[in-house]
C-alpha cells in the first residue's frame, strides 16, 4: 500500500466527483485496478466530498468484497494520521457500504418481505423428492438429477408450459414459503425499490433502511469487475445507480461468465444511465514477469489503446511459461507433486501455489490426490466455502425450521397467515433424514394441503396414526417431530444472545437426528466439516455482537448469513491463513495472484480452451506459470520436448525473493539436501515415475475416485 501511484492511477484517483456521471475505468490483470478503486474511497473521504456511508461499493462474489474491505481497512491504517486513532479509522472503513449484489438483493428483499429463503443445493434436493415420482414421468427415466429440475423448473419461469402442472406445485410451495430463486431475489429487489413496502415504510420512520438510503443516501456507487455482470442484474443495477456518478472498474478481456449470457447490453445499459461518460485505461502490469504477460498478450487481442501506450512491467525473470503435455493423467498428477517438491525446497511457500482447473470435478480429482500424499491444501471458491456444504446447510435449514415452527404455534389465524409457511423446510429437512420414502413425503405432504394446514402445525396437531405412511416411516418421522420440538420448546432458542451457546444447541440437535447427510465416510469429510463449523461460529460472533437488543440472535442470523458470510465483518473477526496450496477453477480465482501457478487442460480433450479462460489464468501468476495440457493454437507453437529445472536456478530464485520482500539468501547445498530428503519420502526416481507397486494404490484409489467406482 506504501508504492507510489503511477500517473494512470492518480488521474483516476483524482478524477472529480461530478453526481450524474459516468467513470468508466478499464483496467488489465495486475494494473493496480483494486489499489486505484481504493485510493479513490479515500480521497473522496479525506476530501469531504462525500461520506463514508454515501458510497456503496458492489461486486459479485464474497470473495472480492472480503478483498476490498480487508485492504481498505489496510489503507487507511497505513497513512500516518495524528487527527485519527486507529479505532477511528475502523469506524470509518466499517460506515463504508460494502457488499455483493446478490447480497444487497437479500436485504432490500428482507426489509420488504421479513425472512426469505434463497433455495440452495439442499432445498433442491428436497424438491426432487417431492416430485420424484412426477420427473420420472416426464424425464421417462428412472435417474433425475438436481440439474435437470433446475433447468426445468427455470424453463416454466420463463413461459414454458410444457411441464406446467409439475413445475406450478414447486412454484407454489416456494411462493408461500417465501422461498425465492436467485433470480426471483433480483427481479424482487429491483421492484422493491420502486415500489416500498408499507412495512418497510414503517421501518425507515423508526431506523435507516437500505431502501431508502439506496434511493436518497448514497451519491457514489462503484462496481468492480463490470465485465461480469450479467443481463439479469440490469434492471437492478440500473434503479441503484441513477441520479448518483458511477464508477465501472474492470477489464472486457477478463470476461469469462458469458455462459450466463452476453453482458455487452447491460454494461450499455449502465453506461447510459448518466449522460456524461468519461472512459480511463490502466495498462501498467506490476503483477507477472514480462515473460508471463508476453504469452497472454498473445492469446488476447487488445485495443489500440493498449498498443499506443508503454506500460509500466517488471524487470525480466529469465524463466518463461513451462508448457508441458503429458498424456497420462496419473503421470501428470506425478508431475505437479514433483514440482512442488522442488518449488519447496527453494523459495517458495505452499500457499504461493496455485492449481487451476477449468471444472469443479478436475478441482476435486487433484484434491483428493492430494490427501493421498498429505499435502496440505484449500480450495477457494467464488462464494465462502462452508455456505456449500450440505451439512451446514442442514443446520441452517433446522434452525429456519425451528423459527417457522415457534411463529406457526404462537401466531393467531389471521397472523398465521402473513407468515412464512412451513411447508418447504419441513420437506427440505424431512428429506435428510434415513428411512423416509419420498412416498411417504409425498402422501404427508398431499394430506397437510388438503386439511389446509402448514406442514409443520399439521405433524403436531394429526395424531401419527392417521398419517398415510407405513409403520416404518411414521416412526422415523414421529422421532423427527420429538427431536425438533425439543429445539422449539419454551422459545429458549430465541432467548439465547451468546453466539457459542446458540451454536452449541443447534449441533446437537443436528446429532440427535438421524440424518444421512449428517453421516462420514472418512476422516477427510469429517475435517472438513469441523473447518466449516468454525467458519460458521464465526459468523454468528460477528451477528451476535452487531445485533440489536429487540432482536433474537437466531433471526439476525438466518437474516443475514448469507450477506456476512465471511466478508462483511472486521479483520480482527477473520480466521487466520494457514500454509496451504490453492486449489481452485479459473473463474473462483479472478481477482487473485499467485507467485506461482500450475494451469492445467486435460490430457484427453480435443476442445481448446476459451481464450479469455486461458488469459486470466495465466495472468494469475507472478512469477512462474506452469501450462499443463493446455490446448489452444497460440499455446500449441509455443510447446517445448523438456522442462528446465529450477531447483540450482539461483538467480531466478533471487528475483523471486526480491520481488515478494522475502530475504535472499538462499543456499544451494540447503536446497539439494531437502529435496533429496523429499526424494526418499516420496520415492521420486530419476525419471519421476514410482515403481509399480508403491503406485498402485494411488492410481486405484484416484480413478475410483475420478469415476465414483465403489
Amino acid at each position: 500500500m506504501d508504492k507510489p501511484l503511477t500517473a494512470s492511477q492518480l488521474q483516476v484517483v483524482e478524477a472529480l466527483y461530478e453526481p450524474g456521471s459516468t467513470l468508466k475505468v478499464i483496467a488489465g490483470p495486475g494494473s493496480g485496478k483494486t489499489l486505484a478503486l481504493l485510493h479513490r474511497i479515500r480521497r473522496l473521504i479525506t476530501t469531504k466530498q462525500v461520506r463514508p456511508d454515501e458510497i456503496l461499493v458492489l461486486s459479485l462474489t464474497n470473495k472480492a468484497v472480503d478483498n476490498i474491505l480487508t485492504k481498505l481497512l489496510e489503507l487507511f491504517h497505513s497513512v500516518k494520521c495524528e487527527e485519527h486513532t486507529n479505532e477511528h479509522l475502523t469506524t470509518i472503513v466499517n460506515q463504508i457500504n460494502v457488499s455483493t449484489i446478490h447480497g444487497l438483493a437479500s436485504r432490500i428483499v428482507t426489509e420488504n418481505e421479513g425472512t426469505i429463503s434463497v433455495i440452495e443445493e439442499n432445498g433442491w434436493r428436497g424438491l426432487m423428492r417431492l416430485v420424484s415420482k412426477d420427473m420420472k414421468t416426464l424425464q421417462k427415466s428412472n435417474a433425475c438429477s438436481i440439474r435437470e429440475l433446475q433447468r426445468l423448473f427455470k424453463s416454466y419461469q420463463e413461459g414454458d408450459s410444457k411441464n406446467r402442472n409439475v413445475m406450478a406445485k414447486i412454484a407454489d410451495l416456494m411462493k408461500s414459503c417465501k422461498v425465492l430463486t436467485n433470480e426471483e431475489l433480483i427481479k424482487r429487489a429491483a421492484f422493491y425499490l420502486d415500489n416500498p413496502t408499507e412495512q418497510c415504510i414503517k421501518l425507515s420512520k423508526k431506523e435507516a433502511v437500505l431502501t431508502a438510503d439506496i434511493k436518497s443516501k448514497f451519491k457514489i456507487v462503484f462496481i468492480d469487475e463490470f465485465q461480469d455482470i450479467y443481463p439479469h442484474l440490469g434492471a437492478f443495477l440500473g434503479r441503484i445507480c441513477g441520479q448518483k456518478q458511477l464508477a465501472l472498474f474492470g477489464d472486457p478481456n477478463q470476461n469469462i461468465y458469458e455462459f450466463l449470457g452476453s453482458n455487452k447490453k447491460v454494461i450499455k445499459q449502465l453506461e447510459s444511465i448518466n449522460t456524461n461518460l468519461k472512459t480511463m485505461f490502466l495498462h501498467d502490469n506490476f503483477r507477472s514477469t514480462p515473460e508471463i504477460m508476453a504469452a497472454a498478450n498473445d492469446i488476447i487481442h487488445h485495443s489500440d489503446s493498449y498498443s499506443n501506450y508503454d506500460p509500466v512491467l517488471k524487470g525480466p525473470c529469465g524463466i518463461s511459461p513451462q508448457i508441458i503435455r503429458i498424456p497420462d493423467p496419473i503421470d501428470e498428477l506425478e508431475f505437479i507433486v514433483e514440482q512442488i517438491s522442488q518449488l519447496v525446497c527453494s523459495s517458495v511457500k505452499l500457499s504461493d501455489i496455485a492449481i487451476l482447473t477449468r471444472t469443479n470435478a478436475h478441482s476435486e480429482s487433484i484434491a483428493q490426490y492430494f490427501r493421498a500424499y498429505n499435502i496440505k491444501f484449500q480450495k477457494l471458491t467464488s462464494h465462502p466455502d462452508w455456505l456449500s456444504d450440505v451439512r451446514i446447510q442442514f443446520l441452517i435449514d433446522l434452525l429456519r425450521l425451528a423459527t417457522i415452527a415457534h411463529y406457526e404455534v404462537n401466531a393467531g389465524k389471521e397472523e398465521l397467515e402473513k407468515k412464512l409457511k412451513s411447508d418447504f423446510s419441513v420437506v427440505v429437512t424431512l428429506s435428510a433424514m434415513r428411512g423416509v420414502s419420498d412416498q411417504s413425503i409425498q402422501r404427508l405432504y398431499l394430506d397437510c394441503r388438503q386439511k389446509s394446514m402448514p406442514f409443520w402445525m399439521y405433524l403436531t396437531h394429526v395424531p401419527a396414526s392417521r398419517w398415510p405412511v407405513n409403520a416404518a416411516c411414521r416412526q422415523k418421522i414421529e422421532s423427527f417431530k420429538v427431536n425438533l420440538s425439543k429445539l422449539i420448546a419454551g422459545g429458549a432458542l430465541f432467548d439465547m444472545n451468546d453466539h457459542s451457546q446458540l451454536f452449541k444447541h443447534i449441533c446437537c440437535t443436528a446429532n440427535a437426528f438421524d440424518s444421512q447427510v449428517m453421516q462420514f465416510k472418512n476422516k477427510q469429510e469429517l475435517d472438513t466439516f469441523k473447518s466449516h463449523l468454525e467458519q460458521m461460529l464465526l459468523v454468528m460472533k460477528y451477528c451476535a455482537c452487531n445485533k440489536g437488543s429487540d432482536s433474537s440472535l437466531v433471526e439476525v442470523f438466518l437474516e443475514s448469513y448469507y450477506d456476512k458470510s465471511g466478508s462483511n465483518y472486521p479483520v480482527d473477526f477473520k480466521m487466520s491463513k494457514q500454509d496451504e496450496i490453492n486449489i481452485s477453477t479459473i473463474h473462483s480465482s479472478k481477482g487473485l495472484e499467485f507467485p506461482v501457478v500450475f494451469l492445467m487442460g486435460t490430457p484427453h480433450t480435443v476442445l481448446p480452451i476459451e481464450s479469455k479462460a486461458l488469459y486470466v489464468g495465466m495472468t494469475r501468476a507472478r512469477n512462474l506459470l506452469y501450462l499443463i495440457n493446455i490446448r489452444h493454437p497460440k499455446i500449441n507453437s509455443r510447446l517445448k520436448t523438456s522442462t528446465p529445472s529450477l531447483l540450482l536456478n539461483q538467480s531466478f530464485w533471487k528475483y523471486f525473493c526480491i520481488d515478494l520482500n522475502r530475504p535472499t539468501n538462499v543456499q544451494r547445498g540447503l536446497s539439494l539436501h531437502k529435496y533429496s530428503m523429499l526424494k526418499n519420502k516420496y520415492n521420486f526416481s530419476s525419471k519421476n515415475k514410482r515403481s509399480y507397486s508403491t503406485m498402485c494404490k494411488k492410481i486405484i484409489s484416484f480413478v475410483a475416485t475420478r469415476y465414483k467406482v465403489h
